[in-house]
């Protein structure tokens, strides 16, 4: 709500809860202060210009499903029964798994993120989920 009473527009607050009110402000002036987000979209970082016409898609989906014979499916795993693990390493998802007995392919359904199956190394860690034993 606070981002909407900023802009008064709810894609321009979707844009600055994406990418921060200051990367929206800046876009805005560059824009010409033109409050309309497919105008300044273009001054926007691209993960911001991807992120606002996703959500708009993903409100459709959730609302028209039924139209479209879309229907979501049941989840591999009652997602209360994960746990979380940081990792500071880089290490594979097929050694994880084989080292706790946990097929790769549900490491990579609770992790969608590791797009190449490898949790990479950093400092900060990366938390991994894996199913509670």
């Amino acid at each position: 709500m606070k981002l909407h009473s900023l802009y008064n527009d709810w894609l321009l607050a979707l844009a600055a809860y994406n990418s921060g009110p200051g990367r929206v402000n800046r876009a805005l002036r560059d824009a010409g202060n033109v409050y309309d987000f497919w105008k300044v979209k273009r001054f926007l970082p691209k993960e911001t210009q991807n992120y606002v016409p996703s959500f708009i898609a993903m409100v459709y989906i959730i609302h028209y499903h039924k139209n479209y014979l879309l229907f979501p499916g049941k989840s591999k795993l009652n997602l209360s029964q994960v746990s979380s693990h940081k990792l500071t390493e880089q290490v594979s998802l097929k050694y994880i798994g084989e080292n706790i007995g946990v097929d790769e392919d549900l490491l990579k359904y609770l992790n969608p993120s590791l797009k190449k199956g490898v949790v990479p190394k950093t400092e900060m860690g990366f938390d991994l989920l894996i199913p509670c034993a």
